[in-house]
């Protein structure tokens, strides 16, 4: 008899090798800045098939979410300083348009006042110019009347008073200073109705149109049709002679004359007293046309 092993169970079983599949692996870099702003280059494996990746270097996640973070901050801090300097523009052009319109306010406000007033610098009119012309209420945009008469002070030699009639050839008077004139164009215009409502004082006051104008030896010097006055502050400059004193009567159809009124000495009834120099003074205006008769002045 042989020596044989008993039958028994192997203590370890014997597996048939099969071939293992080899699976195919792709390398894949990667770049990172770390920490310190130096750029990081990492080389990992990932499989063809599935995509996964197959191993990251130790650490790799926290830098890969630093550098997400990082990323993120800076393109929050360009945001903001793109916004911010976007609101300085926006509110410097405010600033810039309030300005301008602040400029404009006043620019306005003043031509308001310009025309409220009705006088932009030194302005002479000829008392003929405003004579005849409608007087309108501002505020009511009523008519007043017209104007039929304007009074001198003729001892400061301001025109002081202008008369208003409801029509030039009849109707009850009425009168206002010349300082609440607003402006005179082709009407005369004034704040409002109340300004006839003043008191006014008419002693020393003289329309001077008619008056003889004499030097003090009786010499005729010719006589008043008009006078130019300034409308800012009424003061009297120039007055206006012929030989007749009649305004009325168009000055293209006699000679006139202007004379200074720093010539005159004083105002007596219906007469003016200038210095015995005034003849000389006197400067030509028009000239009268042959057809019609006139007595030459000096």
């Amino acid at each position: 008899m042989c020596d044989c092993l008993p039958p028994s169970q192997l203590p370890f079983s014997i597996i048939k090798p099969q071939k293992l599949r080899q699976q195919s692996y792709s390398t894949v870099n990667f770049s990172s800045v770390n920490r310190s702003g130096r750029l990081k280059f990492t080389s990992i494996k990932a499989s063809k098939n599935t995509g996964e990746v197959g191993f990251k270097e130790k650490g790799q996640e926290e830098e890969e979410k630093n550098f997400e973070l990082e990323s993120s901050r800076i393109q929050k801090d360009k945001e903001t300083k793109v916004g911010s300097l976007g609101f300085d523009i926006l509110e410097l052009k405010d600033g810039e348009k309030d300005g301008k319109e602040e400029q404009d306010l006043v620019a306005a406000e003043k031509e308001r006042n310009k025309i409220r007033n009705g006088r932009r610098g030194k302005q002479v009119i000829r008392r003929s110019s405003i004579l005849a012309k409608q007087v309108i209420s501002i505020q009511s945009a009523l008519s007043l009347g017209f104007v039929s008469q304007i009074w001198v002070d003729t001892k400061s030699w301001v025109v002081l008073v202008v008369e208003v009639r409801p029509n030039l050839l009849s109707g009850e008077s009425e009168r206002f200073l010349l300082e609440d004139v607003s402006q005179v164009g082709d009407v005369v215009l004034v704040e409002d109705e109340n300004v006839m409502d003043a008191e006014l004082k008419m002693i020393g006051l003289e329309t001077l149109v008619g008056y003889r104008v004499v030097t003090p030896g009786q010499r005729d010097i010719g006589k008043v049709r008009g006078y130019s006055f300034n409308i800012n502050s009424g003061a009297v400059e120039l007055l206006e002679l012929d030989s007749f004193g009649i305004s009325i009567i168009p000055s293209s159809l006699v000679s006139t004359y202007a004379l200074p009124v720093d010539d005159v000495l004083e105002v007596l009834s219906d007469t003016v007293v200038v210095h015995e120099s005034a003849a000389s003074h006197i400067q030509r205006l028009t000239k009268e046309v042959e057809s019609f008769p006139s007595f030459c002045l000096i």
